[in-house]
């Protein structure tokens, strides 16, 4: 059965809420982690689950176009990557899909606040009204242990949890997340041979179980009721101005939290460009060349040793 009553929404309106909601996890006992989307009313969705959606598949396809994905980028790495994993490591093979843009079960979140807020705020754009709605997702990584309990035992969440907890075993991930008879819920991953941008993130997967079943109801269907649904998955929505988005970067920036640091290489570092433009809310121009540098700077006998 499918929830029908949602998360717990909570508005947030400005950068003081956003602190308070940041204080108040850290007094909690609770492992949570966080997803920043642009647009609040995007659903949580896989990229895998979008792709077949766009090129008008149906979802009960998902296992057959899963494995045709992983195959083709198995055949294609060998020619790109200088490492490859194990054949059989699904997990890392799909961590490495996910981090070039294919299409994959996983979804990205973070054990980081401030991290998903950035990805929540980076991507609004205000070209056709003055205010927009972007969310920061919440999701209590303790509450799935019941979960994959009630399923697969005692003896498999031993073994899943604690023996081999990236699944590094190929019947490991294949008992959980390929079964022939898929179970739906969602659970935290990461492949056991990390990357930089997981690390510099604080980045963590979360996986489903049932890849033909949308990954909304794979994460409504890891709680028994509404009210666990509830208390465990929270969508915080931001309503934010330029003026408010402005001051939201300029506070990351100070946390030296921004696309140059977030996604290291000189690509990074050029993106990180659009967010100088948030410095003039609090200057009267970009710095730039002063006059007499411009003029003197190839002036003769300066520079040109004469």
């Amino acid at each position: 059965m499918v929830h029908k009553s949602g998360s717990h929404h909570i508005p947030i309106s400005n950068l003081n809420g956003l602190k308070r909601t940041f204080d108040s996890y850290l007094k909690e006992d609770e492992t949570w982690i966080f997803r920043g989307v642009s647009d609040s009313k995007h659903k949580l969705q896989t990229s895998l689950e979008r792709s077949i959606i766009n090129y008008g598949k149906k979802l009960d396809q998902a296992v057959d176009i899963e494995k045709g994905l992983l195959r083709r980028f198995k055949r294609v790495a060998v020619n790109y990557l200088t490492r490859l994993p194990e054949p059989l490591d699904y997990m890392e093979w799909f961590a490495l899909m996910q981090h070039y843009g294919s299409p994959t079960r996983l979804q990205d979140w973070t054990y980081s606040f401030f991290v998903a807020l950035y990805f929540a705020v980076e991507k609004v754009h205000f070209l056709d009204k003055d205010e927009k709605t972007c969310a920061i997702w919440a999701f209590n990584t303790k509450s799935e242990y019941n979960k994959i309990k009630g399923e697969f035992g005692e003896e498999g969440l031993k073994r899943f949890i604690e023996e081999d907890r990236n699944a590094r075993v190929p019947g490991t991930f294949k008992e959980f997340f390929m079964n022939n008879t898929p179970k739906a819920f969602v659970c935290p991953m990461n492949p056991f041979n990390s990357n930089i941008r997981l690390n510099i993130q604080q980045g963590v997967f979360l996986c489903p179980g049932d890849i033909s079943k949308p990954f909304q109801e794979n994460i409504e269907k890891t709680f028994d009721d509404d009210d666990k649904l509830k208390e465990n998955l929270r969508k915080y929505e931001i309503t934010v101005t330029p003026v408010i988005r402005n001051k939201i970067i300029l506070y990351l920036i100070r946390m030296n939290m921004n696309t140059a640091t977030l996604f290291p290489g000189f690509e990074g570092f050029s993106k990180s460009m659009q967010f100088v433009l948030a410095f003039e809310a609090v200057k009267d121009k970009l710095p730039g060349e002063e006059k007499y540098v411009i003029e003197n700077l190839y002036k003769p006998g300066i520079n040109n040793g004469s």
